[in-house]
């Protein structure tokens, strides 16, 4: 199901379309010829000048995209002129191809908005996030969305913005030059932000991930309560999931792994919803696999190159283990320009790894941002069949760290 993003000027596909050369993502060239297939001008060409009163050129300063051109270039020609041999492919294959055939319009009672709510917060600082979040669900909710993901861990804040600062536990290894005690900020599982994002979705009748820093006894895990219209007020967690594979780098010092996805779904009116958390994404899929999930809800706390993770690797990985349902990731934001990658990017996949959404970013790379789409219901949506598990779990061995809390002397007891 695409949708038209929003873009900084009349020719909003321009921007999107040098965007994606930029990022050599060909799944973002294909995510943009179909957002507007009436409004592409392949052929438009690059000039000396640049702004909306050209015909028939590129409208946008093309070396703001950090891209090298000559006059008369076209999309294709700037593509190879920067080595951007995916998306020069992907550009030559999209626009010399017959136009698709329409599907019929799905019905109006069959889709579903969704929004990624791609936010930063601060390390230790819960009421000040939780109302920097709540501000994102409203906005969210009156843009008309009833399913909203928020980033990982955000109530109770992942790492500092400058990477300096991480979750410690005494005893326990330390990646980081400076350790903030978890015990201070964490929750228990039905915890006063958990009920206030309850009380906010009772109010707006929407759905809300809540993904915070838990408490249980001496053990802190890195979790997500679902909450909607329906939650009751003492304990309003419809689905809780406990992230079942920490990422080792920062979290060995101080999380604990959860176990399994037994409370991790729940049914909503649109479809089955399943929770997974960033680095989870390396050897969940499996455990849902016979869960007849609709979308996997999915906040995200990225370190490393986002450009080629959300636009490239991670939708060609779900296409080649035929990931059967929707992903809809929210990753965290900074509050300005960070010297790390890792922020920002937010993304939706289809069924088979079709990428459906990714944030746009105006102000600058990883910025705060809401990213809006709308999906069919799980009775309206693709079918494609059953996830590759003998892939996937190739997929599992080769990635490193998915076997790290099975090393006996590492596993917190």
């Amino acid at each position: 199901m695409s949708w038209r993003r929003a873009g900084p000027s009349d020719r909003p596909w321009e921007y999107h379309l040098l965007d994606a050369i930029a990022k050599n993502s060909p799944q973002l060239v294909e995510l943009v010829a179909r957002e507007y297939p009436q409004d592409i001008e392949w052929e438009a060409k690059v000039s000396e000048q640049y702004g909306s009163n050209l015909d028939r050129e590129v409208h946008y300063e093309v070396a703001s995209f950090g891209l090298e051109w000559q006059a008369g270039d076209t999309f294709f020609d700037l593509a190879c002129r920067n080595n951007r041999e995916l998306a020069a492919s992907a550009i030559s294959s999209v626009k010399n191809r017959s136009p698709i055939p329409m599907l019929p319009p799905i019905a109006a009672e069959d889709l579903v908005k969704v929004a990624l709510v791609q936010c930063p917060t601060e390390i230790g600082t819960v009421a000040k996030n939780v109302k920097r979040l709540e501000k994102h669900v409203r906005r969210a909710a009156a843009e008309g969305a009833q399913i909203i993901v928020l980033p990982e861990t955000s109530v109770t804040g992942y790492l500092s913005q400058d990477l300096q600062t991480n979750w410690g536990l005494k005893g326990r290894p330390q990646s980081y030059p400076n350790s903030m005690d978890p015990s201070e900020h964490a929750e228990e599982r039905d915890g006063n932000s958990v009920r206030h994002m309850a009380a906010l979705a009772r109010e707006l009748n929407i759905y809300i991930t809540v993904p915070y820093l838990e408490r249980n006894g001496e053990h802190f895990f890195n979790s997500i309560a679902l909450v909607g219209p329906e939650s009751p007020s003492q304990a309003p967690a419809l689905a809780h999931y406990q992230k079942n594979c920490p990422w080792p780098f920062p979290e060995k010092s101080w999380a604990t792994p959860g176990e399994g996805v037994g409370n991790s779904t729940y049914d909503t009116p649109y479809g089955r919803v399943g929770l997974a958390i960033c680095f989870d994404i390396h050897s969940i899929l499996a455990k849902y696999a016979e869960s007849n999930l609709w979308a996997l809800l999915y906040p995200i706390a990225w370190v490393g190159n986002t450009d080629t993770w959300f636009t490239r690797e991670l939708p060609n990985r779900l296409e080649a283990v035929n990931c059967p349902h929707y992903i809809l990731g929210a990753n965290w934001a900074t509050f300005a320009p960070a010297d790390w990658h890792g922020a920002g990017g937010s993304s939706a996949y289809g069924p088979g790894g079709r990428l459906l959404a990714h944030a746009t970013e105006l102000r600058f790379k990883g910025c705060e941002e809401l990213v809006l789409l709308t999906i069919p219901t799980q009775s309206a949506m693709p079918q494609i069949g059953c996830l590759d598990k003998e892939r996937y779990a190739q997929w599992t061995r080769e990635q490193t760290g998915t076997d790290f809390w099975h090393n006996d002397q590492l596993i917190v007891k």
